[in-house]
């Protein structure tokens, strides 16, 4: 008799403590949000920066803000480096896919972050297409890695 009320009054216990977890947990701080800007890289013939606006468990929404457009391929170059460095704030990744140009707001990308190049990109994030091109970040050329090297 006397275990059997220890052993409920043990359920009670845990119930009401479990009960008190759920109810007063504290809020857990929001991941803060990343951002770069060729400034970061020394760059002066063109201003460019990239603002991570929405993050979700696998994807990134980018605001791409250019006030000042340098050469398409520096342009490209810089980018490249910035959404390389999100991709190491993210957990390190090596493999990506990008939509340019989302329908809701034309100034903005959505970039996923995949374990492997074989992921398919719906698993990712729904807003993908069925099919994507995969880039694979460690593939981007030495002279990508001098620029990107090149941080203030």
């Amino acid at each position: 008799m006397q275990s059997s009320l220890l052993s409920k009054f043990s359920v009670i216990v845990l119930v009401t403590l479990l009960a008190g977890c759920a109810t007063s947990a504290p809020d857990l701080p929001k991941a803060e949000l990343w951002s770069a800007s060729t400034k970061e890289f020394g760059e002066r013939k063109m201003d460019i920066s990239l603002k991570e606006v929405q993050r979700r468990p696998r994807s990134s929404v980018v605001q791409v803000d250019i006030k000042k457009l340098g050469s398409s391929l520096g342009s490209s170059m810089m980018i490249a480096c910035m959404i390389n460095q999100l991709a190491d704030v993210r957990g390190g990744y090596r493999y990506i896919i990008k939509l340019d140009d989302r329908a809701e707001n034309s100034s903005q990308m959505l970039i996923g972050f995949m374990r492997s190049a074989e992921e398919k990109p719906r698993s990712i994030d729904e807003e993908f297409p069925e099919v994507m091109s995969v880039i694979d970040l460690t593939e981007l050329g030495e002279e990508l890695r001098k620029v990107c090297g090149a941080k203030k």
